[in-house]
């Protein structure tokens, strides 16, 4: 079973995801209340339109537009509290989530790439606990 852990600064938001041996600059968003206990699962992707899939190569935002107005890209993507609309996914800044976990170019799909399909099963199942100092918020997804 594989495992990542994201730790967020819940003041800034920034923080780490580590996977599968590699360790990625994050961010969140600052005092966002993640939740416990959450499950994803991919394997559930088969056969809906790319809009609906849970991992999406290009998800456009149903919330949120561009500067000229089109739906925000969100690239490579992985719906994460999804009646919520909160992916983990590409963004050129790790500051500015509205609740979304951001990852840099390169480490969104590399992290996206990680769990194409080849992974027996696709789920995730993440967990919230914030320790003595409520500065932290660690999340850990295990893989399964």
């Amino acid at each position: 079973m594989s495992k990542a852990t994201i730790k967020l600064n819940k003041e800034t938001g920034l923080g780490t995801l580590e996977y599968n041996g590699e360790t990625y600059q994050c961010g969140g968003m600052p005092g966002f209340n993640y939740p416990k206990d959450t499950t994803i699962d991919t394997t559930q992707d088969e056969g809906k339109p790319d809009h609906a899939k849970v991992k999406q190569e290009m998800h456009l935002s149903g919330e949120f537009v561009d500067q000229n107005g089109n739906p925000f890209p969100m690239p490579y993507s992985v719906s994460w509290i999804g009646y919520k609309g909160v992916f983990i996914h590409e963004m050129a800044q790790l500051e500015g989530s509205h609740g979304c976990i951001h990852l840099l170019p390169g480490d969104a799909k590399k992290f996206y790439d990680s769990f194409n399909g080849k992974v027996k099963q696709n789920t995730f199942i993440i967990s919230t606990s914030i320790p003595n100092s409520s500065r932290i918020n660690n999340i850990n997804l295990q893989l399964t």
